[in-house]
């Protein structure tokens, strides 16, 4: 039986997703991606889990938020530069570029960019911007994550485990990420994953925690999303 207080959490984690596992798992959710590379990903899922639970979360946390405040500060950097961006010319370069490579253009529709904004390689500095502030809102919202909790902390190191898990689900499946109840009885796929994948990993997780980490990560990914197309929104105010 696993449990937080073992040491040589990712070596644990190793033993406990075992390749059978992995593809009965794959096989049960009908997730196409290649086995290795899921083995891989629920590895490193549970050994971050076990090691916030045998060790200081707070410290990790903090640890955490000082390399992602480093990555904001470089991306604040980056789009002061691109402030000058008429100086470099740096839009013709990235569709010069993309031709060279055969890359496809930019696919976000800007409305009002003029045709001869269009032979000036516009779309590429717009779209280059628009993902720019994306990712620092992304970046933005992690580090709030990485916050140490207000009140009541709850199981930090669960919650953390289930939001993992949750993009693990959207990004191997392209389904959902859900949770709702019928008769007090959750009837998703994602929350049967989760709770399949948790209690494999620790039978000592109570299944209303579970239930209450689904609840809050479904809640923290439906306001980022909020946020990221606000930000998508006011990176490209010309668009309609």
């Amino acid at each position: 039986m696993t449990s937080c207080s073992q040491s040589d959490p990712f070596k644990i984690s190793q033993n406990i997703f075992s390749a059978d596992f992995v593809r009965d798992l794959a096989s049960s959710y009908k997730i196409d991606t290649d086995l290795e590379s899921l083995r891989h990903q629920l590895i490193r899922i549970g050994g971050l889990y076990l090691a916030e639970c045998k060790n200081n979360l707070d410290e990790l946390r903090a640890a955490e938020r000082k390399e992602y405040q480093k990555i904001l500060a470089e991306i604040d950097r980056f789009g002061e530069a691109l402030e000058t961006e008429e100086n470099y010319g740096l839009a013709p370069l990235m569709q010069f570029a993309a031709i060279r490579a055969q890359e496809p253009p930019p696919q976000t529709t800007f409305h009002k960019v003029t045709e001869f904004q269009k032979s000036q390689a516009a779309p590429y500095y717009l779209e280059l911007v628009r993902l720019l502030r994306l990712l620092r809102t992304g970046v933005e919202d992690h580090i709030t994550m990485m916050q140490p909790p207000k009140g009541r902390k709850g199981n930090s190191a669960l919650r953390d485990f289930v939001l993992r898990l949750s993009i693990f689900w959207t990004e191997n499946t392209g389904r959902k990420f859900s949770f709702d109840h019928h008769e007090g009885q959750p009837l998703t796929e994602a929350y049967e994953f989760v709770q399949s994948v948790a209690c494999h990993l620790d039978p000592n997780i109570p299944e209303a925690q579970i239930k209450t980490a689904m609840r809050y990560v479904i809640g923290q990914r439906n306001e980022w999303e909020k946020r990221a197309n606000e930000a998508s929104n006011a990176a490209s105010p010309s668009r309609e």
